[in-house]
């Protein structure tokens, strides 16, 4: 009987297509879902309202809501929204929270679309379960933590009853992946490497793995051991939400500290010799310098792109910093004032490494040279080619530099014109360490590989890599191909079910099963169930959906290709900037030889004419003296043949006159150029013209 009826209903579902039948069961489920999610969540809320919200539950959604705007580098409305200091401190507008007052908190009432203006602008209203995480977090009195007292204090807990943890076993990866991070301890050997979740150490000296640090963030950006070897410095978050540093004690593996709370992660990690202070940088492109407690001492704003590296100098009093776009800049670690801005990169500046006697700093990046620049007067005094293609990872210690790139080998250099040693793999290698106590060196490449070499013929002595789950991926790869049989199986058995179902539609029935079957069809509300137009509308969103994919697909691929030129046009235009500085100064040399060449030659001519000068005066003088004497002598003389000597001592005057003016003109001339003058003094001329 079951069967016949199931039979006697296919007719009416003629040209009805499979996915009106996925549609069906897609319904169901999610009707089946919701009442369970409902009363999945309407348990979740009876059991939270009797915990109170902490900060700790409010950081992640303002991170991800509000801080892009509201942080200490864009303080929009004077509003930093990082910590509860912050929102304690208010914006331009006033207090924006108000213990246990949610809806006298301009935080909550922006937020929740409730007062202008709202937040985010020209945005939709955020969830209303974040909102409420807000509302409650203010109503329960602005507590730090979850299930903390009100009245409890909001400073930070110590971390020692939290973290406890020694080093763990290592977990298996599913596949290898490339390393992240990679850093190694100043005197004992231990390198410490980046994977799953965790921070593996290695024994070079061995070439063992002997344990690892797990860490909740999903990445780990950047290792660095502090120069004491007492303290490990991990860089973790989340790319384009949040970057933080943690301290763990080496021997221990417990974390001892935890430092800055970035809005972007953090690429660029060092620690002071002293290891006292950190600095940091990423695609916020500063520079943060800040003592392991979080506070910050300054911020570097001079890079123009991500900041990709930096490093103290061995006494500390500087710090190196390499950007996205080629720069290089060198800051005071206490004052944060620019020291040197050091150009000639035209590339990513991927690393920088101090020489021991601290008044030399090295560089490298993508343009695959290796600058060395003299801290004293800041200039190049050596450049060359690594050999390596682009260089990603550089390394300096007794008198060795080693570099290493995309083209998958690492060079060492005694000096620019002495190479000592090649090594070659098949993949671009991406970190390196020196381990100079031991004349070794690690290097790990985008496989995933740790190569553990010697120093400095760079022979190769082992690899290592992560364990592997190999039964896992077995087991994964048997129930992938089981599921694969299953579901191949299961549309067999539909196509034959369809085609059976077509068959008697053809075939025909009597009137009375067309007419059990739409009974069978008929809805809750005793009205029949338009198949046909169901199945088309769906059709008709298939192909919509297919249009938009394939529209989506074409712009998709036309942004690349713009990217692409944008890169293209990137590139261009900074080799043309270089360039273009390069001539500037050569042109600026040639005008200033040839400045210095026309003023040595007007010198030359003023002094001539000086002389000049200073010999009609003299003959001037002479003559007016000539002319007195005959004057006086004219006076013995009768008055019919006395000669008449006023016309031409009134001439001599003027021409006296005229010609000191001149003097005094040519004078001034030569004081401009800082050239002294001996010309007649006033009281010389004015005898002379007596």
């Amino acid at each position: 009987m079951n069967f016949y009826i199931s039979n006697r209903i296919r007719k009416p579902i003629r040209g009805i297509r499979p996915c009106l039948a996925v549609y069906v069961l897609i319904l169901s489920f999610s009707y089946c879902n919701g009442i369970r999610c409902q009363a999945q969540m309407m348990s979740n809320a009876t059991n939270d309202q009797n915990e109170t919200v902490g900060f700790d539950q409010v950081q992640p959604i303002l991170r991800k809501r509000c801080q892009s705007c509201h942080n200490p580098e864009e303080l929009r409305g004077d509003l930093s929204v990082t910590d509860i200091p912050a929102l304690k401190a208010g914006s331009s507008s006033g207090p924006v929270i108000v213990a246990g007052k949610p809806r006298e908190s301009m935080l909550y009432t922006t937020a929740a679309h409730l007062d202008e203006p709202t937040m985010p602008p020209n945005s939709r209203k955020i969830p209303a379960r974040e909102l409420e995480v807000i509302r409650r977090w203010i109503e329960d009195g602005l507590v730090a933590k979850s299930g903390m007292s009100p009245t409890a204090s909001t400073a930070k807990d110590s971390l020692e009853e939290d973290t406890k943890a020694e080093p763990q076993m290592i977990s298996p990866v599913l596949q290898s992946t490339s390393i992240s991070a990679l850093a190694a301890h100043p005197t004992d050997g231990t390198v410490a490497f980046a994977g799953n979740r965790q921070i593996v150490l290695l024994d070079a000296r061995s070439g063992e793995l002997t344990g690892a640090i797990p860490v909740e963030e999903p990445e780990i950006t950047n290792l660095r051991f502090s120069r004491d070897g007492t303290q490990l410095l991990a860089a973790l978050g989340v790319p384009g939400l949040s970057g933080t540093i943690r301290g763990f004690d080496v021997k221990s593996g417990r974390e001892i500290f935890q430092a800055l709370d970035e809005n972007d992660s953090i690429l660029a990690l060092d620690c002071s010799p002293n290891s006292q202070l950190i600095a940091v940088g990423g695609p916020s492109k500063v520079m943060r310098v800040a003592s392991i407690s979080g506070e910050v001492k300054h911020t570097f704003k001079k890079p123009t792109d991500w900041v990709l590296t930096n490093r103290f100098s061995p006494d500390g009093l500087l710090v190196a910093t390499g950007d996205r776009f080629g720069g290089l800049f060198v800051c005071e670690t206490e004052s944060g004032e620019l020291f040197w801005n050091l150009r000639g990169h035209t590339g990513p500046v991927h690393g920088v490494a101090w020489d021991s006697d601290q008044e030399t700093l090295l560089s490298a990046g993508a343009d695959g040279k290796i600058r060395v620049w003299n801290m004293h007067h800041g200039e190049l005094t050596a450049e060359w080619d690594a050999q390596v293609g682009g260089i990603l990872a550089l390394g300096r210690s007794k008198g060795l530099t080693v570099a290493a790139g995309r083209s998958g080998k690492i060079t060492a250099w005694r000096s620019p014109v002495a190479k000592v040693a090649e090594f070659r793999t098949d993949e671009q290698i991406e970190n390196l360490e020196l381990l100079a106590n031991l004349d070794r060196m690690v290097a790990s490449d985008a496989s995933g590989k740790i190569h553990l070499l010697s120093l400095p013929d760079l022979k190769p002595i082992s690899v290592v890599t992560l364990p592997k789950q190999e039964r896992v991926m077995e087991e994964l790869l048997v129930r992938l191909e089981e599921r694969k049989a299953a579901f191949e199986a299961s549309e067999r058995a539909r196509i034959a079910e369809e085609a059976r179902a077509v068959e008697i539609a053809n075939a025909g029935k009597s009137a009375d099963v067309q007419a059990a079957a739409e009974q069978l069809l008929l809805s809750s509300s005793g009205r029949p169930i338009n198949l046909t137009a169901i199945s088309d509308a769906l059709e008709a969103e298939v192909k919509t959906l297919r249009v938009s994919v394939l529209k989506q697909q074409e712009t998709l691929a036309k942004l690349k290709r713009q990217q692409s030129m944008l890169d293209d046009q990137i590139r261009t235009q900074a080799e043309l900037i270089v360039l273009g500085e390069k001539q500037v100064e050569r042109l600026e040399t040639i005008l200033s030889v040839s400045r210095g060449g026309m003023d040595q030659m007007q010198v030359k001519t003023l002094q001539a004419q000086a002389e000049e000068q200073k010999q009609m005066l003299g003959l001037l003088y002479q003559l007016q003296q000539q002319s007195a004497s005959a004057a006086k002598n004219a006076e013995a003389l009768p008055n019919t043949n006395r000669p008449e000597w006023g016309p031409t001592r009134k001439l001599l005057g003027e021409l006296t006159k005229t010609i000191r003016t001149e003097a005094e003109k040519t004078e001034r001339q030569l004081k401009v150029f800082g050239v002294p003058t001996n010309q007649m003094s006033g009281s010389e001329v004015a005898e002379a013209m007596k």
